[in-house]
């Protein structure tokens, strides 16, 4: 175990994972702790799109309550999709996507790319919207269509792209 934290220690935690992961007979139980709940404190478990959107709950209502259908929204003033939790990022969506900021607590060079924020990507909606468009203004940000003529600022956001395949559930 003392491999592990040096190796966590040392800012290389994917060595980290891999020792706990390879070695579970070794790693599950020292000193009476469950070093597997710890390795999963630092994986994000990823699933493909089709599951999240079938199976993950707190994803549905989301999706439901505020966009009136169970599919990731895409931006009107950005070339990506809304995801709105960290747990719901799809495993074989090859493109930007959007997550929250708390994306960064697990976030790991070697599975994503960062591309930027709202800030500095975000088209300024007024270039955007359509005539009787109703929206709340206040800075650069993402906007999702909601509506007919309604236009719903998001939350702060980091925009990143998976670099390689994840393994799915």
């Amino acid at each position: 175990m003392e491999e592990c934290e040096k190796a966590f220690d040392a800012g290389l935690l994917l060595a980290a994972l891999n020792l706990v992961v390879t070695i579970p007979d070794v790693c599950a139980n020292i000193d009476g702790t469950d070093y597997r709940k710890w390795c999963k404190e630092y994986l994000i478990e990823l699933w493909t799109m089709e599951d999240n959107l079938l199976d993950n709950a707190r994803l549905r209502k989301k999706l439901s309550e505020s966009y009136g259908e169970i599919r990731y929204p895409r931006y009107v003033n950005y070339d990506a999709i809304e995801v709105p939790f960290v747990n719901a990022i799809p495993s074989d969506y090859r493109k930007t996507m959007s997550v929250p900021t708390t994306f960064l607590d697990k976030y790991n060079p070697d599975q994503f790319e960062i591309i930027g924020t709202r800030l500095e990507l975000a088209k300024p909606i007024r270039e955007v919207a359509k005539a009787g468009d109703r929206f709340q203004s206040g800075g650069r940000s993402f906007y999702i269509r909601t509506g007919a003529h309604e236009l719903t600022r998001v939350y702060d956001r980091i925009v990143i792209r998976a670099k390689h395949h994840h393994p799915q559930r």
